[in-house]
């Protein structure tokens, strides 16, 4: 899975798919313990998906924290004051 397609998902089956690629990397896990695993590449492969996939969920906390931060700005518009309660005139 490419970040492209990653990040085309939204919120919801982002949580679906790390909650699947947890598990996909458990049963490799086991299979790799078991000796049933043939291409040992697809547990890093799958470490990489789930790093992808975090890296996109913590993109857009951040984004989101960023735009209500620039809201409450925005919000508070009122005229600046000196400490002592003054507006300077």
């Amino acid at each position: 899975m490419k970040i492209d397609e990653i990040r085309q998902l939204n919120n919801a089956d982002l949580s679906k798919e790390l909650i699947e690629q947890h598990k996909s990397l458990m049963n490799l896990r086991f299979s790799k313990a078991t000796l049933q695993l043939t291409n040992t590449n697809e547990i890093g492969t799958t470490k990489k998906i789930i790093a992808r996939i975090n890296t996109v969920i913590n993109e857009r906390k951040i984004t989101e924290e960023l735009n209500l931060g620039t809201q409450t700005i925005k919000d508070d518009d009122s005229p600046a004051e000196d400490k002592d309660g003054t507006s300077g005139t």
